[in-house]
This record gives C-alpha cells, sequence and structure tokens, in this order.
C-alpha cells in the first residue's frame, strides 16, 4: 500500500512532493490509490473531531489543490482534493459551531452561578442591582434570573411596603428563604 511509503503527517512539502511524484506519471492507478488513502486519512482526522487537526488539514489541501500540474493525472487529482477540501471545511465549520455553543452555555453558567451567589448573599435584591454590582448586562441578569426561577434556586420575594412601584421584582435565593422559613 502507498501509505506505508507515505507519512501523511509530515511536513507539507514531503505531502507536496509525494502527491507530484505519484502524479506526474501517466499511470491512473497509483494516483487514485494515492488519493484514496489520502481520503482515508482525512476522513479519520476529521472523525477525530479536532478543529485544530481539520483547520491543518484544510490548509494542507487547500494548497495542495493550488500547487498541482493543471494537466493529466494534476487536473483530476484537483477535482478530487477539492471535494475532500469541502468536506474539511464543513467538518471545521460544524466543528467551529460546537465549540461556540458549548463556550457560550460555559459563560452562561458562570453568570447563572454568580447571580444566585449574589442573590444568596443580599436576599430582596433587584435584577438592576445584581446587573450593577456584576457589572453585566441587565439582560443577562434577567435571562439568569428567570432560568434559575424555572430551576426552583431562586424565587419572587414578597412586596414590601417600601417598595413603592410594585412592577419592582426583588429574588430570594431558595437557600435562603428556606432557611428564614425554618
Amino acid at each position: 500500500m502507498i501509505a506505508e511509503r507515505i507519512d501523511f503527517e509530515g511536513s507539507y512539502k514531503e505531502l507536496e512532493q509525494a502527491a507530484l511524484g505519484v502524479l506526474s506519471g501517466t499511470a491512473q492507478e497509483p494516483a487514485m490509490a494515492w488519493l484514496r488513502e489520502l481520503g482515508q486519512h482525512v476522513e479519520h482526522v476529521i472523525g477525530e473531531a479536532d478543529l485544530t487537526a481539520v483547520a491543518r488539514w484544510s490548509a494542507r489541501v487547500d494548497r495542495l489543490v493550488a500547487n498541482l500540474p493543471a494537466d493529466g493525472l494534476g487536473e483530476m487529482a484537483r477535482g478530487y482534493l477539492t471535494a475532500t477540501l469541502h468536506q474539511l471545511d464543513r467538518s471545521a465549520a460544524t466543528l467551529a459551531q460546537r465549540r461556540d455553543v458549548e463556550q457560550r452555555a460555559e459563560i452562561a453558567l458562570g453568570v447563572r452561578d454568580r447571580v444566585l451567589d449574589l442573590v444568596a448573599r443580599r436576599p430582596r435584591i433587584r435584577s438592576g442591582e445584581i446587573a450593577e454590582e456584576l457589572q453585566i448586562a441587565t439582560s443577562q441578569a434577567s435571562r439568569a434570573l428567570r432560568e434559575l426561577q424555572q430551576r426552583g434556586q431562586v424565587f419572587l420575594a414578597e412586596a414590601h411596603a417600601s417598595d413603592h412601584d410594585q412592577r419592582v421584582h426583588r429574588y430570594v435565593a431558595a437557600s435562603t428563604a428556606h432557611a428564614t422559613a425554618a
């Protein structure tokens, strides 16, 4: 098999030299075997779901496509490698989106934890006060409070005589509410 002679994880220059060596001949079968093995290697890289590796291979294949000869087997390989490049790019986009969603979830979890901690330390706090104290947007504080309420970790406090505006919502942590009720 060709893969025994070619280290696909070697330098780009080694990859390019191997490709040009196989594609400069007139025999189509060795070129197709090399392309299939390269395709299998790329599928393995994609299967590992490592964004850095996928992006690296996308750049390698893109550069290889640009450096192939425009005649004979080079033209045939260009079509195959272009399809491989599209596959790599789609995988990179999917992995980047997944990473972004995970990062946003981590950030949201951190905001919820900080809001819950503040509400536990300062019962009857308003969302605007939370936002100001934590230096976050009011919408972030409101979203965190809504999620914490849905989970039963935070409750709306009863209106107090000092609240002149009945639209003002004050919050109490469930742990604080249970401690004062006991």
